[in-house]
C-alpha cells in the first residue's frame, strides 16, 4: 500500500465557510515510518480569527507572504498522488476541507481513498478517556512538540499509527479506518435535494426531523458534513446544546430554517 499521513490547520471548523491556512503530509512505509514530507502555509482570503491564532500560533503576519490556495493545492495534490490519505478525524474534518478547497480552486478531485485514524483509535485505544490527538499522545507518552501545527501533528500521528501497527495488520487497520473515496463526496453532494443542499450549507441551527440510530427524532441541529456509510447517506450534525450525531438523509425533513 502507498500511504501518506496529512493534516490541515484552518480558520475555523466549517468546511463550507472557512479556509485552510496550513497543510502538511508525510509519505510513509507499511510500518508508518516517514519517507518524505511536504508542508506549506497558505495565505487566506479573509483574516485569521484571533481564537485560531491562540490555538495554532499562526498569525496574519505569518501568512502575509505565503502562497495562495490554488498553488499550494496543486502542489499538495501532486505530492499525494494516488496514495491512501490518513488523517485524524479526517472523514469529518480534513477530507471535507480538502474537497471544498479543491472545488473553490476549480481543481478536479483525485482518486484518493481516505482513512480516518480516529476510528482506528476507537478500536485499539479502548482504555483512553478520549480519542483526540492530545489525549492519545498523553495516553501513549508521546511528547507533542508543536500541537496544532500541521507537520508536527502529522509526525505525532505517524507515531500513534506505528504503535497500533506493531500489534495489527494493515488489513485490520484498514477495516477499522472506515475508508471513503474522496470522489464519492462529489457524487453524493450533487444528488442532494435542493432543500437539503441549503441545509448542508447552513451556518445556524435548523429544526429537522429524521432517523437517528433508527429512531425518528425532531432536533435542532447545525450540519457539519454529509457522508456515505456503506449504501446509506447521513449528515453529521451538532445538536443545539448537545453532542454530534449522525442523522439519516433518507426521509430527512427540514422543518424550520
Amino acid at each position: 500500500m502507498e500511504m501518506l499521513v496529512y493534516d490541515f490547520e484552518t480558520t475555523g471548523f466549517s468546511w463550507a465557510h472557512n479556509e485552510i491556512i496550513e497543510v502538511a503530509a508525510a509519505k510513509v512505509d507499511e510500518n508508518f515510518n516517514v519517507l518524505e514530507t511536504y508542508d506549506s502555509l497558505i495565505k487566506p482570503e479573509k483574516p485569521i480569527p484571533e481564537e485560531i491564532t491562540k490555538v495554532t500560533g499562526i498569525k496574519n503576519d505569518t501568512v502575509r507572504n505565503a502562497k495562495g490556495a490554488r498553488e499550494v493545492m496543486q502542489e499538495f495534490r501532486k505530492f499525494c498522488d494516488k496514495h491512501i490519505m490518513i488523517a485524524h478525524n479526517g472523514l469529518f474534518f480534513d477530507a471535507p476541507f480538502y474537497y471544498s478547497q479543491l472545488r473553490r480552486c476549480q481543481l478536479g478531485l483525485p482518486d484518493n481513498v481516505m482513512w480516518d485514524s480516529l476510528h482506528i483509535a476507537k478500536y485499539y485505544a479502548t482504555k483512553a478517556k478520549k480519542h483526540n490527538m492530545k489525549y492519545l499522545c498523553e495516553f501513549y507518552n508521546i511528547k507533542q512538540e508543536s500541537a496544532h501545527r500541521a507537520l508536527s501533528d502529522v509526525k505525532d500521528l505517524c507515531k500513534l499509527l506505528q504503535i497500533w501497527r506493531e500489534k495489527h495488520t494493515l488489513e485490520q487497520m484498514e477495516a477499522a479506518a472506515k475508508p471513503c473515496e474522496l470522489k464519492s463526496l462529489e457524487t453524493f453532494r450533487c444528488r442532494l435535494p435542493f432543500t437539503l443542499s441549503k441545509f448542508a450549507s447552513a451556518k445556524k441551527f435548523c429544526r429537522v426531523k429524521g432517523q437517528v440510530k433508527g429512531v425518528v427524532r425532531e432536533v435542532s441541529a447545525r450540519p457539519i458534513f454529509a457522508f456515505k456509510k456503506k449504501k446509506e447517506a447521513f449528515f453529521l450534525v451538532r445538536e443545539e446544546g448537545g453532542d454530534r450525531i449522525e442523522i439519516a438523509i433518507d426521509g430527512l425533513e427540514v422543518i424550520d430554517e
